[in-house]
C-alpha cells in the first residue's frame, strides 16, 4: 500500500493549456506548442508561443484591444539596461518584436502585405484577430473525449 508523507506538499497539476481556433483551417495549440495550418503542424519557439499567449489573452478579454510594442518588449525580451551587454544583442528591441511577429505570421500562413490574423497599427501595437464565427477556446479534454466517442 502506498503511503504519502504528511510533510510532502499536496499540489494539483496545472490544467492543460487550451487551444484556440482562429479559422476553419487554423488552430493554435498551446499545450503541444504548435500551430496547425491547413493540416500542417508548425512548432513554435519560446518567444513565438509567449507572443501568441499574450495576444490570445488580450483577444479573449477585449476583442478590439491592442498590445503596445513597449509592453511586448517588456514581456518577450530580457530586462535591458544601459550597462547590460545584452543591449548589444537587441540594439532596437522594437525590431526584435517585428522579427518574432514575422516568423509567427509565416507559420499562420499570412500574406506578408495583408495580414488577417496578426495585425498591427502604428502607435497602437499588435492585435490577434479571428475569422468571423471563430476565436473560441477548444478544451483539450473535450477534444480527447470527442475522439474517443467517434472511435466507438
Amino acid at each position: 500500500m502506498l503511503t504519502i508523507d504528511p510533510e510532502f506538499p499536496q499540489v494539483a497539476l496545472p490544467a492543460p493549456l487550451p487551444s484556440i481556433q482562429l479559422a476553419k483551417h487554423l488552430v493554435i495549440d498551446f499545450e503541444a506548442n504548435l500551430i496547425c495550418c491547413n493540416g500542417k503542424k508548425k512548432t513554435l519557439t519560446f518567444r513565438e508561443r509567449l507572443l501568441l499567449l499574450l495576444l490570445t489573452k488580450k483577444m479573449l478579454a477585449s476583442p478590439e484591444g491592442w498590445l503596445s510594442i513597449d509592453y511586448l518588449v517588456s514581456q518577450l525580451l530580457p530586462e535591458l539596461s544601459e550597462e547590460d551587454d545584452r543591449l548589444l544583442k537587441y540594439p532596437d528591441p522594437g525590431h526584435a518584436i517585428e522579427n518574432i511577429v514575422t516568423n509567427v505570421r509565416r507559420k499562420l500562413g499570412e500574406k506578408p502585405r495583408q495580414p488577417q490574423f496578426l495585425r498591427n497599427a502604428r502607435r497602437m501595437g499588435y492585435q490577434l484577430r479571428a475569422e468571423s464565427g471563430y476565436g473560441y477556446v477548444i478544451s483539450p479534454l473535450l477534444e480527447q473525449q470527442e475522439r474517443i466517442l467517434n472511435f466507438m
